[in-house]
C-alpha cells in the first residue's frame, strides 16, 4: 500500500464527531452580554484604580514641592530666639490690646519685616466678603418684622 492509502485508513478510524448541545449553543449565544459587563466592570476597576494611584503621586508631588517652597523660604526668614529678648533688643517689640465687648484681643509685633522685598513672600487678599445690599435689606426687614410683633 502507498502512503496515500494508509492515511486514508488512518482518517476512517479517527472520526471527527460533531455532538450538539442546545445547553451550551444557549450559554455561549447569550453570554454576549454577561462576558461584556465582566470586561465593563473589569475596565471600570482598573481605571478607579489608576485614577486613584495617579491622584496619590499628584499628592506626593505637591507635598515634595511645598517641602522644597518651605525650605528656600526658611532662609528668608530671620531665626528668632529667646536670647534676643535678652540681648537688649526689645525695642522692636511692640504690643497693641483691642478690647471689644465680649473679648479682648492682643497684637504682638516681634519686628519689622519687609517681605515683599524677597518677591517670595506675599500677603494673600483677604477673601472676606462684604455683605452686598440685599443681604442688608434682608437683615433690616427681618428686624422691623421683630420689633413690630
Amino acid at each position: 500500500m502507498s502512503k496515500r492509502a494508509k492515511k486514508c485508513i488512518e482518517r476512517q478510524g479517527r472520526k471527527l464527531v460533531v455532538k450538539f448541545d442546545e445547553e451550551s449553543r444557549r450559554d455561549y449565544l447569550l453570554g454576549f452580554r454577561r462576558r461584556k459587563d465582566e470586561r465593563r466592570k473589569k475596565a471600570k476597576a482598573d481605571k478607579e484604580k489608576r485614577d486613584k494611584e495617579q491622584q496619590r503621586q499628584m499628592r506626593a508631588e505637591r507635598r515634595k514641592e511645598l517641602k522644597k517652597r518651605l525650605a528656600a523660604s526658611v532662609g528668608i526668614l530671620p531665626d528668632v530666639d529667646s536670647s534676643d529678648d535678652e540681648t537688649g533688643k526689645a525695642e522692636s517689640k511692640k504690643v497693641v490690646r483691642y478690647e471689644h465687648q465680649d473679648h479682648v484681643v492682643t497684637v504682638t509685633t516681634e519686628m519689622d519685616l519687609d517681605l515683599q522685598s524677597h518677591n517670595k513672600l506675599q500677603l494673600a487678599a483677604s477673601r472676606a466678603r462684604m455683605p452686598d445690599q440685599r443681604t442688608e435689606n434682608k437683615a433690616r426687614n427681618k428686624r422691623k418684622k421683630l420689633d413690630h410683633t
